[in-house]
């Protein structure tokens, strides 16, 4: 069982029922989540150690966001309480050909307001095998790029691997914007995911693949792999190219890079029943070795690294 350390915000979802528009509906179905939050929850629902490291409110909003999370196994011990007010964002559900909608009412959420000194990161990082964050985090505000530069520092102190998914958001901030904070972050991170957009958007990496053109074989993915794993030294590098040919059904080509070997997944089109779900895994595909807990990262000639 590995200890691995999640940090981002989890959110209040308030969803329409069934495929309503929000124009459309009287009421909404409860959830709480988050991209790390989402992630923290698989972990724990696979056997491992998973911690959510967070800022919610002290008031019973912020009670039942921590209690959605322990109901899965999640240690909840390191998420601070204050601020103001928990992150709330309204979910359309897609139906047909109409995709789905998201509209954030986010701002000056307790996480996006932490200080540094509301963790204390050396603690939290005793004796962890692993530490995953988003590009959601740092786009929150400049409080919390500061939290979580903190919270990198300490993991590589600790000798943690670092996992970040670029994961793009244009509703938080600009492509300028993600590259000057997102860059010098890279410096930290040993396992580095994301699309040929967010390659471009947050680390100002540029491609030969043209969604817009239909032009999204998998080379130009493995391609995406390569230059991230040599402009900064990533042991490992991962990529989907997502197909949906509608709301219900969708279809993956995963491109992954090693300091040692490249691989490439065929995976089959995901069911009706697992649109909904951000932790869904194709039905025919075993995760690659070099995947599996603890990781240890192979020898390379690649750039020094922060350790």
């Amino acid at each position: 069982m590995s200890k691995i350390i999640n940090l981002g915000e989890i959110m209040l979802r308030l969803s329409t029922p069934g495929h309503n528009r929000v124009v459309q509906s009287d009421s909404f179905c409860v959830n709480y989540g988050g991209g790390e939050a989402n992630v923290a929850v698989s972990l724990a629902n696979y056997g491992d150690e998973a911690y959510f490291v967070s800022k919610v409110p002290a008031h019973e909003v912020g009670t039942a966001a921590v209690n959605s999370l322990r109901k899965f196994g999640v240690h909840t011990e390191f998420i601070a309480r204050g601020g103001e007010r928990l992150g709330i964002y309204f979910l359309e559900s897609g139906a047909s050909m109409r995709p789905s909608k998201v509209i954030y009412d986010r701002a000056h959420s307790s996480i996006s307001e932490a200080e540094t000194s509301d963790f204390d990161f050396d603690k939290i990082f005793q004796g962890a095998d692993w530490f995953h964050w988003s590009g959601i985090t740092p786009a929150l505000s400049p409080k919390a790029a500061e939290c979580l530069k903190s919270a990198c520092q300490a993991a590589k102190r600790a000798g943690v691997t670092v996992s970040c998914d670029l994961n793009f958001r244009s509703k938080l901030w600009t492509s300028e914007q993600a590259i000057s904070i997102m860059t010098p972050l890279m410096e930290y991170v040993d396992v580095c995911i994301g699309n040929e957009e967010d390659a471009e958007k947050t680390l100002g990496v540029k491609n030969t693949a043209d969604v817009n053109g239909g032009k999204t074989d998998a080379e130009c993915y493995m391609d995406t792999c390569r230059t991230l794993q040599s402009r900064f030294g990533f042991s490992i590098v991962a990529s989907t190219d997502g197909r949906q040919c509608s709301m219900t059904e969708r279809s993956f080509t995963r491109a992954s890079a090693t300091t040692s070997c490249l691989s490439l997944t065929a995976w089959e089109p995901a069911t009706a029943s697992q649109q909904d779900s951000s932790t869904a895994s194709p039905r025919a595909c075993s995760p690659p070795r070099h995947w599996s807990l603890p990781w240890q990262p192979a020898p390379s000639s690649t750039p020094s690294r922060v350790m």
